[in-house]
């Protein structure tokens, strides 16, 4: 009797865990995916106090609509408008040269906007293209209050694909997208039939799964099966299955010449996890990889800005 009363107990006390754990996952799915207005502009995880991601475990995040301030002298030249898409409005920033020229758009990674690439664009115009900045749904001055890390964002690349396609003078359109906004480019080549002249992938992730498992790493804490749950609430609550979200996948239809670039030392989309991507471009496709020595998940263009600007001219005018 004493046993099978032992055993009710234990049945008992890891349903209420699983419970808790599944209730964590949501609540944790549900604020990384979502911006408030009253929310604060979230610490990285490499730059919390242990305390501070003991919190964020056990609390989540309220994470701030992202939004920039840059200095006006990174603004020069730029015309801000917005470009229409179904029933959303996208933030963008062009910059164009005074004749037609090669054009450059630039999508930024998760909690980030438009802004945050002000370095790589200016960089990109002093080289002699003309550059479109935009917003992903729910950061900067797009509409939307939420995210799906790259998912639903291809659809924000088609559409200022076929904005540049269609209302701006250009003879070549290259996409350069960051982390998430890379992988939200690769969906858009793979399964929207954007075409591309050529594509700059900065810090791409191979897997949705990989990327939410570094994040509990950093967080010092066990991935399994917090991540797996964290991605099933996730993919429950955006209605897509995050499971299936991979750039490795997508890479395989991948026949545009590309050019990945990368840290040694990035913990959030390790450098095997890029390889692994870059290994499935088909061999037929032209690309390349360029790494970035001791450098982690960062602006390359504003780190490393000769480096990067080598690594991408070289690219560009073979």
């Amino acid at each position: 009797m004493r046993i099978k009363r032992w055993g009710f107990g234990a049945l008992v006390v890891v349903l209420f865990l699983f419970g808790v754990m599944n209730l964590l996952a949501y609540m944790h799915a549900e604020s990384m995916l979502n911006f408030t207005t009253s929310g604060e502009q979230v610490k990285s995880p490499e730059g919390m106090t242990f305390t501070e991601k003991a919190a964020t475990l056990f609390t989540g995040i309220d994470a701030a609509r992202p939004v920039s301030s840059p200095k006006d002298s990174l603004l020069i030249g730029f015309k801000q408008f917005s470009v229409p898409m179904d029933n959303m409005e996208l933030g963008a920033a062009l910059k164009p040269q005074p004749d037609t020229s090669d054009v450059v758009i630039l999508f930024h990674g998760y909690r980030a906007d438009k802004f945050a690439m002000l370095h790589e664009a200016n960089a990109f115009f002093e080289m002699g293209y003309s550059v479109l900045l935009i917003d992903f749904r729910g950061s900067g001055s797009s509409s939307e209050s939420y995210t799906s890390v790259g998912y639903y964002e291809a659809e924000e690349v088609k559409t200022s694909w076929e904005y540049v396609k269609n209302q701006l003078p250009h003879r070549k359109i290259i996409l350069f997208g960051q982390s998430m906004g890379a992988a939200a480019l690769f969906r858009a080549v793979a399964e929207l039939d954007v075409k591309p002249d050529k594509i700059i992938a900065e810090s791409v992730f191979d897997r949705m799964l990989s990327t939410v498992e570094n994040r509990f790493a950093l967080l010092n804490a066990p991935s399994f099966p917090s991540a797996q749950l964290l991605l099933f609430w996730g993919s429950e609550q955006m209605q897509f299955d995050g499971f299936q979200h991979n750039p490795i996948d997508y890479a395989r239809s991948i026949d545009i010449p590309i050019l990945f670039l990368h840290g040694e030392k990035d913990r959030r989309a390790k450098l095997s996890e890029a390889r692994s991507v870059y290994d499935a471009v088909p061999e037929t496709t032209r690309k390349e990889f360029f790494t970035f020595k001791n450098a982690a998940h960062i602006s390359f263009a504003r780190h490393y800005p000769e480096e990067w600007k080598v690594s991408i001219q070289l690219f560009l005018t073979h």
